[in-house]
């Protein structure tokens, strides 16, 4: 798809996506940027960058560290987690190849309550309930790939529902 110039200043060019290697040390070292990156512009361009599919065990250990309260590092937390649930950067798409797509975290929702606020959350639901957003398959929470290869880490992407709740596990 093409994008704006809007688009590749956020997001920066598609075609720069990263190879990463997904040890545990470079998960530690670019989560930490990601979580301490001190914009939102920022933040939504690393996040693009190394979790294009707003999935895989970089983006979970993200969404872990930004509902951690306690974590002194952690720096936008409300904002940023309002930029995965909105599916928004500075009022411009932050996944465009996922626009249609809502994030349902695999987190218990009364963590985001306390970083967001349960009447944004509420908001936020509610939009994308009336908007009829899709949401991808939530796997089994241990993330054991099934005897097709899809996991949370590794979702089918022809495998989408109705979102009906940050809640409802579909």
């Amino acid at each position: 798809s093409t994008q704006s110039t809007g688009d590749s200043k956020i997001q920066g060019n598609a075609t720069d996506v990263v190879k990463f290697d997904f040890n545990e040390d470079n998960i530690k070292i670019v989560c930490y940027k990601i979580v301490t990156s001190k914009t939102i512009t920022g933040f939504g361009g690393l996040m693009r960058k190394y979790c294009p599919k707003r999935c895989g065990p970089l983006f979970h250990a993200v969404v872990t560290r930004l509902l951690c309260p306690s974590d002194s590092e952690v720096v936008l937390a409300k904002e940023k987690c309002l930029a995965l649930l909105t599916n928004q950067v500075n009022y411009q798409p932050f996944y465009v190849d996922y626009y249609e797509i809502c994030w349902q975290p695999l987190v218990d929702v009364t963590a985001l309550e306390v970083i967001v606020g349960k009447e944004d959350l509420e908001k936020i639901e509610d939009s994308n309930l009336k908007s009829r957003k899709k949401v991808v398959h939530c796997y089994r929470l241990s993330n054991i790939l099934n005897r097709h290869g899809y996991g949370n880490f590794n979702p089918n992407m022809n495998n989408l529902f109705i979102f009906r709740g940050y809640k409802i596990r579909q």
